[in-house]
């Protein structure tokens, strides 16, 4: 960007472009989810990806814990927001289970978000199974999922 060669100069241009292409990179896939809801072709489109990028354990694990702080929202906030298919919950937490531990600055999980959300009980159940632990784990209101899956009802 021009502000970051003022204050950079010209020499750091390319660092700070590579660094912003590997984000880019990064944030395909919560792009991906993001748009998934716009048809089939859409779905198809992230299925593909899911498939030829699994085996890239380090680039999937970034991609899929990426965070938009303009929305502050990871990946799989976006997969529950959208309530996309479980099999695309099911591959992002088999080869990045470590997602499901997502946890926001006021202590809510995405089973909690899932409760809020209303999403299906595929996906409650893919989030328990990934994550046990936090179906017992309350956020800064002392709520636990099952409170809000009542509350919200």
């Amino acid at each position: 960007s021009e502000e970051h060669r003022k204050i950079m100069g010209d020499n750091d241009v390319t660092t700070y472009d590579l660094c912003f292409n590997r984000d880019q990179e990064k944030r395909k896939l919560f792009d991906l989810c993001d748009n998934a809801d716009e048809g089939e072709e859409s779905l198809k489109e992230l299925r593909q990806w899911l498939l030829r990028n699994k085996h890239e354990k380090k680039y999937f694990k970034a991609a899929a814990m990426y965070r938009d702080h303009e929305r502050n929202r990871c990946t799989l906030h976006v997969v529950l927001e959208k309530k996309l298919p479980v099999d695309i919950l099911e591959t992002i937490l088999i080869h990045a289970p470590m997602a499901a531990n997502v946890k926001s600055a006021n202590g809510v999980t995405l089973l909690h978000w899932a409760m809020v959300g209303g999403v299906s009980l595929d996906i409650v159940q893919a989030l328990v199974k990934a994550y046990p632990e936090s179906s017992r784990m309350l956020d800064q209101q002392g709520f636990s999922p099952l409170h809000w899956a009542c509350y919200c009802g």
